[in-house]
């Protein structure tokens, strides 16, 4: 079976640990998705709209937008002006929306706040970051 493509939306400033889980599922575990997502210092990138064009080609080269919910992902950016949205993963939600991509949610904390832009936009949910339950949610609609 055909791996699902998947692009990673995490707080890249904060939460780049899960970006060392994800690598490990896919080193170590039978997993049947592969991931893409934005090095971390591409994130500190100075150059808005250039960062904004490479994400936006990575998200069009995926089927689904694997957002990871974590302390502070909606933690209002220094850069939101410049953004144009409260944050990157926020950007990035609603770049997925308007390339029509099929989004899963995954809380690491179920007490943590999801980006503005995911409420109501999932194809699907995670119950846990755990590997089984999100590969589950790649689910075709």
């Amino acid at each position: 079976m055909k791996k699902k493509n998947v692009y990673v939306s995490f707080d890249y400033n904060n939460e780049e640990h899960y970006k060392f889980v994800l690598n490990a599922w896919n080193e170590h575990m039978e997993c049947d998705f592969s991931y893409n997502d934005m090095p971390s210092e591409k994130i500190s990138s100075n150059n808005i709209l250039k960062l904004k064009d490479e994400l936006t080609l990575k998200i069009s080269k995926c089927t689904y937008v694997l957002v990871i919910v974590s302390e502070d992902s909606n933690k209002e950016d220094l850069n939101s002006g410049l953004i144009g949205y409260k944050n990157w993963q926020n950007w990035e939600v609603a770049k997925a929306k308007e390339l029509n991509k099929k989004i899963v949610g995954t809380k690491v904390n179920s007490m943590f706040e999801p980006p503005e832009e995911l409420i109501g936009s999932c194809t699907s949910w995670a119950r846990k970051f755990n590997q089984s339950f999100i590969a589950s949610s790649f689910i075709d609609v």
